[in-house]
């Protein structure tokens, strides 16, 4: 997102389109991204993890995130050419955006008004969408509800499978939205980033 305004020089003297540098940096982040899923299916397989068809819904997983990740690329390039300060900022909303997507725990700690928040998430769904193609998804059947959070119940784990049409109705339909209004944006303020 920086490399717009770091490679203003280069776009005054010949002409290369502004949104090369977004791809670029998008392109590069999914390259690093294939060549960690590399090491995660050797350990799946020296752990002797049940391989199914269903991971191959890790590749759309990530044909979404790639699409979702271009859109907001897009969107902040466009913000840092009038703002300087966006990209120090967006620096900063990443990283509580990374912790307050549930990856590293799971959503069920979570107060429930937080859980019901999370379904608005982009990178939740995405997240959980490969999650259930890989390892499956646990439901919890009864329990109590103390304070917003789900007390007791029974937890089933459900077999990996590839997510309902509705969930990739959604992150189909959030990842191309935001790509859209980023390439809107993007090139309708188009003129401002030849004259950096």
């Amino acid at each position: 997102m920086s490399n717009l305004i770091s490679n203003g020089s280069t776009l005054r003297r010949m002409y290369i389109p502004p949104s090369v540098f977004v791809v670029s940096a998008v392109g590069s982040a999914l390259v690093n991204l294939f060549f960690t899923v590399i090491p995660l299916f050797l350990i799946a397989l020296a752990l002797h993890a049940p391989l199914s068809f269903t991971w191959l819904y890790v590749l759309v997983a990530c044909v979404q995130v790639t699409i979702f990740t271009l859109g907001m690329g897009l969107i902040i390039s466009t913000l840092v050419v009038f703002f300087n300060d966006i990209y120090e900022m967006f620096l900063v909303l990443l990283t509580a955006f990374n912790y307050l997507t549930p990856v590293f725990y799971p959503i069920t700690i979570l107060p429930l008004w937080l859980q019901r928040l999370e379904l608005y998430n982009p990178m939740y769904l995405f997240v959980s969408a490969a999650q259930q193609a890989v390892v499956g998804s646990t439901i919890t059947v009864g329990g109590t509800l103390v304070n917003g959070k789900l007390i007791g119940g029974v937890s089933t784990t459900l077999p990996p499978s590839i997510p309902d049409f509705k969930v990739q109705l959604v992150t189909w339909a959030s990842a191309l939205l935001v790509l859209t209004i980023g390439w809107l944006l993007f090139h309708n303020f188009l003129l401002p980033f030849e004259s950096l």
